[in-house]
């Protein structure tokens, strides 16, 4: 029992992220008037690519699940596979406009994105 305590560590169950660390939704408190038109754009379109990457996500996840269950079938199966690639056509779109996106606002100083 002693040599593993020497090995394995404490493991806490309690974390340091909280709640009110997450300011995704802070543009919609009453007293922020400090953020101008530009962040309020940003943060609206920073949430709009996440879903749009959720729902590509999703949409990779469902077309896979058709290509597992295809059965032999070829046009199943190529039918899936479109699919795949639809997805992970729209998962680079999202991620090259999020980066883009997030350079411009860096650039500008107009937004922490």
């Amino acid at each position: 029992m002693n040599l593993l305590s020497k090995f394995v560590g404490v493991a806490h169950a309690e974390t340091q992220f909280r709640v009110d660390n997450f300011k995704l939704f802070d543009m919609f408190k009453p007293n922020n008037a400090e953020q101008g038109l530009s962040q309020i754009i940003t943060k609206i379109v920073g949430f709009a690519m996440l879903i749009a990457a959720l729902i590509a996500f999703g949409y990779l996840i469902v077309a896979g699940f058709q290509y597992m269950t295809a059965g032999g079938d070829a046009a199943k199966a190529q039918t899936a596979r479109q699919g795949i690639v639809n997805a992970l056509v729209g998962i680079i779109i999202v991620v090259i406009a999020y980066t883009l996106l997030a350079y411009v606002s860096s650039v500008t100083r107009r937004g922490n994105f």
